[in-house]
């Protein structure tokens, strides 16, 4: 018996894009929702919302890039650092 070459392919394109789909919703499931962060330049609690789908397609090749998607201070200070993501890992989401 004798498989042929392309069916060996098949299977191993397909594990492998079924274990990528699986990291992919894990991740984005782990940077989803709301988060209550400390404002470093209020010091006040302030609500957050990560951009999931980029947090977990860059998890991908190495560490997330985390950045903001929304937060309750926007627009007005639209342009801050986010120097808040610092203490966001130690956070747990607030489910939506």
């Amino acid at each position: 018996m004798n498989i042929p070459g392309y069916l060996i392919v098949a299977v191993f394109a397909a594990t492998a894009a079924c274990f990528g789909i699986r990291w992919l919703v894990r991740a984005y499931s782990r940077y989803r929702g709301t988060r209550i962060v400390t404002c470093p330049e209020t010091g006040w609690p302030t609500i957050v919302e990560v951009d999931a789908l980029h947090a977990s397609l860059t998890s991908t090749v190495g560490l997330p890039d985390i950045r903001l998607n929304g937060c309750t201070r926007w627009p007005l200070k639209e342009q801050c650092g986010q120097e808040c993501l610092a203490t966001m890992d130690e956070r747990p989401a607030i489910s939506s």
